[in-house]
C-alpha cells in the first residue's frame, strides 16, 4: 500500500441507496497515514470504466494508481433500488413516462434491427453465446 500514489473509487449507488456519497473519505479512514488523493468517480453504469480512464490519464502525474469499484444494493431506507437505477436516465421525460431501461434497450434494438435488416435469429445467437 505504501507505493500507491492515488486512488480512484467508482460507485453509483452509494448516495441513493446507502446515503454515503463520500466513499473516498471512508477509504481515507482505513489508510489514515497515506496522505494521497482519493477521488470518487460516479458516472452511473460507466463508473468503473471512467475511473479506469481517469487512472490512466493520471499516470503522467502518478506512478502507482489503485482503482476500487464498489456497489452495494441493500434493502435501502433511502430510495427504492428501481428508482435509484432510474436516476441514471432522464427522470423528467423518460422515467416519469414509463420508459425504463429494458424498454429503452428494446426500442434501440428494434431500430437497429430495422436499419440493418437483422432478424431475431441473430439476437438468439448473441443470447446463446453470452449465456
Amino acid at each position: 500500500m505504501a507505493d500507491i500514489d492515488a486512488i480512484y473509487v467508482s460507485n453509483f449507488f452509494g448516495g441513493p441507496l446507502d446515503g454515503q456519497l463520500h466513499l473516498n473519505s471512508a477509504i481515507t479512514s482505513l489508510i489514515p497515514d497515506m496522505n494521497i488523493p482519493i477521488v470518487r468517480v460516479e458516472t452511473a453504469c460507466a463508473s468503473s470504466s471512467v475511473a479506469f480512464n481517469q487512472a490512466i490519464q493520471s499516470l503522467n502525474q502518478f506512478s502507482n494508481v489503485m482503482i476500487i469499484g464498489v456497489e452495494n444494493m441493500p434493502d435501502s431506507t433511502y430510495l427504492d433500488p428501481t428508482d435509484a437505477i432510474a436516476m441514471a436516465a432522464d427522470n423528467a421525460i423518460d422515467y416519469q413516462n414509463g420508459l425504463i431501461f429494458p424498454a429503452s434497450y428494446a426500442l434501440i434494438t428494434q431500430q437497429y434491427m430495422l436499419k440493418y435488416g437483422i432478424g431475431y435469429n441473430v439476437l438468439e445467437k448473441v443470447s446463446y453465446r453470452n449465456h
